[in-house]
């Protein structure tokens, strides 16, 4: 069976075994599957989440502002230095390329805040540490910004 590395999914970590060859594993992730799906129903969201908190924030953003950025409705207006003028293909287009440009900013900003994607043997743990919380900040920064129009 696939693995699946998707924390934000109920059946995160399980069935990385082929039922064929462990079929008393495979009982045992359906068990637990089930348990979580459960969980989920009731929760509203993976038990995960309670102790891969950063983690599973991290996987279920990236999914929203990827899914957000290619799928939404409108853009808001975002060229602070502008006013609105209606009609105008020029500034709609300009304030469209501005926004996607924030959305991937946004995407960047959650891949570097994310600890699997630095190779320890590079860096140190100090340094690691620093460019995490400087994403983290920047990220915040810019999700505070931008709440009320990251939404359709």
């Amino acid at each position: 069976m696939k693995k699946n590395n998707n924390i934000a999914v109920p059946s995160f970590g399980l069935f990385d075994y082929c039922w064929l060859f462990h079929p008393v594993r495979f009982f045992k992730d359906l068990s637990i599957y089930r348990l979580r799906i459960k969980k989920f129903k009731k929760k509203g969201y993976s038990e995960v989440a309670e102790w891969e908190t950063f983690t599973w924030f991290i996987s279920v953003m990236k999914q929203i502002l990827t899914y957000y950025r290619d799928h939404r409705a409108g853009t808001p207006f975002v060229l602070e230095d502008e006013n609105i003028i209606f009609n105008n293909e020029e500034q709609t287009a300009r304030n469209e390329a501005f926004y996607n440009s924030i959305l991937n900013n946004m995407l960047d900003l959650l891949e570097k805040m994310d600890e699997n994607n630095y190779d320890c043997k590079e860096l140190d743990f100090k340094e690691i540490h620093e460019k995490q919380e400087e994403a983290k900040n920047k990220f915040f920064e810019l999700f505070s910004k931008y709440f009320y129009a990251l939404w359709d």
